[in-house]
């Protein structure tokens, strides 16, 4: 597709993978990459969590809050753009309750984004509380045939392998309404969405 160079070159700039160790980790065994992972999400059943894009201070959007800045904007409508192009249906986008997750939920276009604090940061008395609603938003089954996508934050947690770590923009794919602990399947940055795309394309 013709806009994808054009559109990557505006957001990969400051959108760089976390290490491979960053949590959590998706275990090789069960990963799903290229035309397979493409093929799944199109069949509905996983949860798509998404960090919020590039921030900065505040903006005319999101005030006094962090706003997103234009590098910010650009990325969140590339993410929509992919997801869009391939096909991917959604049933529900929920984004925590700051200025700016829900903003990158909105440059998404892909339906109406509602706000909950299961998705905000936290710490001290509530984190084990936060923890465990988080982890019943990743483990929650979409709609039959639909993916939910989440956009938050960088996540703390008591226990290390419930943190969630990446980069600005970036999505790890959970498969929904697995027993116990949240099953991620892939991370997919920015970068990774032209070779998806083109890869579905062929």
């Amino acid at each position: 597709m013709r806009w994808l160079p054009i559109l990557w070159a505006l957001v990969c700039t400051s959108g760089a993978a976390l290490a491979q160790t960053a949590y959590p980790m998706v275990d090789p065994t069960k990963a799903l990459q290229g035309t397979a992972l493409v093929a799944q999400l199109r069949q509905g059943g996983y949860v798509l969590y998404m960090r919020h894009a590039i921030s900065g201070p505040p903006t005319e959007h999101c005030k006094p809050q962090s706003g997103l800045t234009p590098e910010g904007e650009a990325q969140a409508r590339a993410v929509g753009t992919a997801l869009r192009a391939l096909k991917i249906p959604v049933g529900a986008v929920w984004s925590s309750q700051t200025c700016r997750t829900e903003h990158t939920a909105q440059l998404l276009e892909l339906g109406p984004v509602a706000t909950t604090l299961d998705l905000n940061p936290a710490g001290g008395d509530i984190q084990a509380e936060r923890d465990a609603a988080r982890t019943r938003r990743l483990l929650a089954l979409p709609a039959p045939g639909q993916n939910t996508v989440l956009v938050a934050h960088v996540q703390s947690a008591q226990q290390p392998q419930d943190q969630i770590q990446l980069a600005f923009a970036e999505i790890i794919v959970f498969r929904a309404g697995t027993p116990g602990r949240p099953d991620p399947v892939a991370r997919i940055t920015l970068l990774d969405w032209q070779a998806l795309v083109a890869a579905a394309a062929d």
